[in-house]
């Protein structure tokens, strides 16, 4: 059992302004917030499960917040969840069968499901308080956790002979327990001290289909509600008490996602509606609509009708739906991504962009059409078919590039459909064979796909087509296209694009070919614009077979993540104009041993701050920060010390004010770094924060607005030297302390800054309060 201090801030304050500025070393969760699976209440709060997170609603106050593993939670991927309202506890159920209790401001994990060895599925289903117990339907049978001892009591397996048979629902009505199951339904006594034992599970074969999946249960009146799970388009719902049953009739022909009651209504939640039937079972009315603007329809994950005499709506795409009458409903919905899925990321600015797209591993489609996230100054848009009909049938955005020069216009290349260009007014065009000199497949002609693209310093937009007959495009800003043709390099699959500090153009290829990576230089004479590097000395002299990942660094230098870890191109020009321009590897000590910088690793991602360290995502370790030359390890997170998601870092992207944007195959997620980008123009906007230092703060202090390595004293008001430090990128951090280690006293405290040759100097201040 493991204890997690919960912030204050998880179940009362809000936590959901996507744009707040989050504290140095802090995370925020980038999750979509409006596919909501399930939905119980407390008192006060309604809360909601999406397949990740959680979220609560003030009943008083409407306001809404995020509960995520950012701030409490034990993990990632929350299959369901329902309050206790006699033990106050909300108990949360992930994916993996790992089990939280959240009571008084504490998370309880229970990991014991998750950790034992069970043979099948573990997921959990539902869950159904009786007295001071919590009844969770498992893949495998019935696990009773007590809510008061804190912890799992039993387990009951209902099949033949005590074998495992899936349970999705239980309810009670009277003293009989029922568990709807994969092979019918069984009932027991409640109060039988021996429900462990399989034999005191009795089976209803007294129903049409004894023998059949039932999915969802409810009591209602005197009748037990029961959905039988068929192969047709629509389920079948049964009214049970004692030895009989009557067929309902639930007036839609489709399947069953849930059944909720109020005192006097049945509710049947459908794909596209919800069915609404009387005590008698007759049938009151259908919700096929939400009467919002655009009349959007609902797709119901669950009804509850609150203790505040309001209805609420778990939608799987609308988030919280509420309404006073099932009449006229109001949206609560958090801003964020459309999915968690993160292929590709630029970042330019504080402006984010997302392609949702993929590859598999033979690099063929996924057909993922969830389409392109835009964060502009901490709101997001998604930008997909459902709003934008030229995407109507794109799929597999797989690249991304922001121009740098005008973060408002963006381009994003399918794996299958072409290029797509944006800007702040949202899609602009569509470029394809017709319009452009993009050309397609070579093999199928219908299929476009761009494996990379991106804006050089001229605001020229190159495009690399794989698998077709001119392997590099560019689109000059008047318009006008060129297409590269280089024989049968252009049939390679080329999988991104790097433009450097000199306009080369780098592009890491497939494994399979003679090379792994070929640099274009569009300055040289024909037959001389493209390289390719391999594996050999005087050749590039690449690590492994594959480059996954590039980055330019601040001195210009090259650094490639490969499937044997990372190696850097110190003077990428040579390529052109003569010279070493082998790939090395970097040594470092680690335990007592040199080896090789991350040899045993895919690195995915690098990505460079504003202090040229190195951010690197791995498809198995994480992410980690190194430092400039590589040497030293300064962060490693991964799943277990950290709130990410997953251990496979799928793309990264730093903005100017050093928020790290991780991109995970689970989601994505946010870390306020250090380093911040420097001021090229000298010192602007100087300010620190938190400024005032408050008694109850004891996290680092950030001076922003500074130029790169710039110097910065800080004395007390006497002139007397208090401590001393170098900008980070734009930013320098103190640690509130005094050269000995000690925290300083109350007081006005001065910054001096200059930069690096002491032509320019500002000075600032802050106070403390203890």
């Amino acid at each position: 059992m493991k204890y997690i201090s919960l912030l204050i801030v998880f179940l009362f304050q809000t936590l959901g302004l996507q744009a707040q500025e989050i504290p140095l070393g802090h995370w925020r969760d980038e999750l979509p917030y409006n596919q909501l699976v399930a939905i119980t209440e407390s008192d006060d709060f309604i809360y909601a499960a999406t397949p990740y997170s959680l979220l609560s609603y003030n009943k008083k106050g409407g306001v809404l917040d995020r509960i995520s593993k950012v701030n409490g939670l034990s993990d990632f991927g929350v299959s369901t969840l329902n309050y206790d309202v006699n033990h106050k506890t909300l108990l949360v159920a992930y994916s993996n069968a790992n089990i939280d209790l959240i009571k008084e401001g504490q998370v309880i994990n229970l990991s014991d499901i998750k950790r034992k060895a069970i043979l099948g599925n573990k997921t959990i289903n539902d869950i159904f308080f009786i007295d001071q117990f919590a009844y969770l339907s498992c893949g495998f049978g019935i696990v009773v956790v007590d809510i008061e001892r804190e912890e799992i009591k039993d387990t009951y397996y209902l099949g033949d002979q005590g074998e495992n048979v899936e349970v999705f629902d239980l309810d009670i009505l009277g003293d009989e327990l029922f568990a709807a199951t994969a092979k019918g339904i069984y009932r027991a006594n409640k109060n039988n001290p021996n429900l462990a034992n399989y034999s005191n599970w009795i089976k209803l074969n007294h129903l049409p289909f004894p023998d059949d999946p039932y999915n969802h249960m409810v009591a209602f009146h005197d009748y037990l509600v029961v959905n039988r799970l068929t192969n047709v388009k629509g389920d079948q719902l049964f009214a049970v008490t004692g030895n009989t049953w009557i067929e309902v009739f639930s007036h839609m022909e489709d399947k069953t996602l849930n059944l909720d009651v109020s005192k006097e209504q049945l509710f049947i939640s459908h794909n596209h509606s919800v069915g609404i039937l009387n005590t008698d079972f007759s049938f009151n009315r259908e919700l096929i609509s939400y009467n919002l603007e655009n009349e959007i329809t609902p797709q119901p994950g669950a009804v509850l009708k609150s203790t505040d005499g309001n209805y609420y709506l778990a939608d799987r795409q609308q988030g919280l739906m509420i309404s006073s009458d099932l009449q006229v409903f109001q949206s609560a919905l958090l801003n964020g991504p459309y999915t968690t899925k993160v292929f590709d990321m630029d970042v330019v600015g504080s402006k984010v962009v997302v392609a949702s797209g993929g590859r598999d591993e033979s690099f063929g489609n996924v057909y993922l059409k969830d389409g392109v996230f835009v964060n502009t100054e901490g709101f997001w848009e998604n930008i997909n078919r459902s709003n934008t009909p030229a995407l109507d049938t794109v799929y597999d955005f797989v690249c991304v590039a922001i121009n740098p020069n005008n973060p408002n216009e963006f381009a994003v290349g399918s794996w299958g459909k072409g290029l797509f260009t944006f800007n702040e007014n949202g899609f602009v065009e569509a470029y394809g064979r017709g319009n452009s000199s993009l050309t397609p497949n070579s093999t199928y002609g219908h299929i476009m796909r761009l494996g990379g693209v991106a804006y050089d310093s001229k605001n020229n937009l190159w495009v690399a087509s794989a698998e077709s007959n001119a392997l590099l495009h560019k689109r000059e800003p008047s318009g006008k296209w060129t297409a590269f043709e280089f024989g049968a390099w252009s049939s390679y699959n080329i999988r991104d694009m790097l433009v450097d500090n000199h306009d080369y153009l780098w592009m890491p290829v497939r494994i399979g070919g003679a090379y792994s990576l070929l640099v274009f230089d569009e300055s040289q004479s024909t037959n001389q614009q493209l390289k390719g590097l391999n594996s050999a000395k005087g050749y590039g002299n690449i690590p492994g077979s594959q480059v996954f990942s590039l980055a330019n660094d601040l001195d210009g230098e090259i650094w490639i993540g490969t499937d044997e870890g990372i190696a850097v191109i110190y003077q990428p020009e040579n390529i052109f104009y003569g010279g070493n321009y082998d790939a090395q590897k970097i040594i470092v000590e680690r335990d007592g041993y040199a080896q090789y910088l991350l040899e045993s690793e895919k690195v995915k991602v690098i990505v460079v701050d504003g202090a040229n360290r190195k951010w690197v995502g791995t498809e198995r370790a994480g992410i980690f920060l190194l430092s400039a030359d590589g040497q030293d390890e300064l962060l490693h997170f991964t799943m277990e010390n950290s709130p990410l998601y997953s251990n496979n870092i799928t793309s990264v992207g730093i903005t100017d004010q050093g928020e790290i944007f991780i991109g995970t195959d689970q989601g994505l997620i946010v870390y306020k770094g250090t380093a911040t980008t420097s001021n090229k123009d000298g010192f602007s906007d100087i300010y620190a924060y938190p400024n005032p230092v408050r008694p109850d703060y004891f996290g680092p202090i950030a001076i922003k607005g500074l130029t790169h390595d710039a110097f910065v004293k800080i004395t007390d008001i006497s002139g007397r030297l208090v401590n001393e430090i170098r900008s980070e990128g734009g930013q320098a951090i103190w640690s509130g302390e005094n050269l000995q280690g000690n925290r300083v006293q109350t007081g006005i405290y001065l910054v001096f800054i200059a930069n690096t040759d002491g032509s320019e100097s500002m000075v600032t201040k802050i106070m403390f309060i203890h």
